[in-house]
């Protein structure tokens, strides 16, 4: 059995959005990244609050990708999964943080994994707020062979 270890820094915070669908958005990003990593590895979820937003970086020790790669991140229909992949849920991914005035940067290595910067606006309204709580379950994160 190949593990992942989970390693995480996490500060609540909350932005303008709906709750599930930002969760969705970030669920995807972290079981590619789980994906990316078939012998094992760590995730590794950090946050930092910046001065008028969030950074949630979503990092594996996994494969990497190619610049090539990285260019097509978020385009429909495109993945590096072969046949078990459908391309969508990055796609997702990107629209929705895009819909939310965020935007994602991605460092990668091949061989040494890849990092998903995403960043989201502060929201400064109160009665407006929408608490995303980033909870990463070890069970939901755990790999057989």
């Amino acid at each position: 059995m190949n593990s992942i270890e989970v390693k995480k820094d996490l500060l609540p915070f909350s932005i303008i959005g709906e709750k599930r669908v930002v969760q969705q958005a970030l669920l995807n990003m972290m079981k590619n990244a789980v994906e990316a990593m078939p012998n094992g590895g760590e995730l590794i979820i950090t946050m930092k609050k910046h001065k008028n937003q969030h950074e949630i970086v979503i990092q594996d020790t996994g494969l990497g990708m190619d610049e090539v790669q990285m260019k097509r991140l978020g385009k429909p229909y495109f993945t590096t999964k072969g046949q078990k992949g459908t391309g969508l849920g990055l796609m997702v991914a990107y629209r929705v943080i895009q819909q939310l005035n965020g935007q994602i940067k991605v460092n990668s290595e091949k061989g040494k994994g890849t990092a998903f910067h995403v960043y989201l606006p502060c929201s400064a309204e109160k009665d407006e707020l929408v608490h995303v709580d980033q909870r990463v379950s070890r069970r939901e994160i755990q790999m057989h062979s």
